[in-house]
């Protein structure tokens, strides 16, 4: 474990990942994060107080994974006279796996979710509860991801995805692979 800092709370993080901003994220715990991860938790949010990244138990981030709060808008800063940036928070419940290379940008997850390796999840889109996404799949700005789906890229639309439905016991499934990985009882490539 000399690789890794483990928290009084089971989360366990590479000393290999760069994580800016840590005194605005918010672990539950029993989390995992991988190396060359990227957590940036320093951008502004409307609300100064409250944490730009929160995340559930188990929440599991894969080698390469980047995780940033969505651009809401911009102001000049009264301070510097610069324009800057304004982020949404990004709460990331319970239970999600995202796997290698994913980058996350949206403004909600539900919990029980899998994120494919490679996958983009835009600028503010929302994702349901008992959710997985395939691998490569770009989900565009804004879009709102219904619970129990799975999400694949369209074969001929660029730009476009289509969701299937999941069966109600996926919930269980998704649990297991978020403690699993947790563990390291499973590889990345497992699904």
């Amino acid at each position: 474990m000399s690789e890794w800092i483990e928290t009084s709370n089971g989360n366990r993080i590479s000393k290999k990942a760069v994580i800016t901003g840590s005194q605005r994220i918010l672990i539950a715990g029993s989390c995992l994060i991988k190396d060359q991860c990227i957590v940036e938790g320093n951008v502004r949010t409307l609300d100064k107080s409250a944490s730009s990244i929160s995340m559930g138990r188990f929440c599991m981030l894969g080698t390469s994974a980047v995780v940033r709060p969505a651009v809401i808008g911009y102001k000049t800063d009264k301070a510097t006279g610069k324009t800057v940036s304004v982020h949404c928070p990004l709460v990331i419940n319970s239970y999600v796996l995202v796997r290698e290379g994913a980058q996350i940008h949206s403004k909600s997850m539900g919990s029980r979710v899998v994120v494919g390796a490679n996958s983009i999840l835009s600028r503010c889109c929302s994702v349901g509860d008992v959710v997985i996404i395939e691998d490569g799949v770009v989900i565009p700005e804004n879009c709102v991801i219904p619970s129990f789906s799975r999400v694949c890229q369209h074969p001929e639309w660029n730009g476009s995805i289509i969701t299937t439905p999941l069966n109600e016991s996926m919930r269980q499934v998704i649990e297991n692979m978020c403690k699993r990985e947790y563990l390291g009882m499973c590889s990345n490539s497992e699904d």
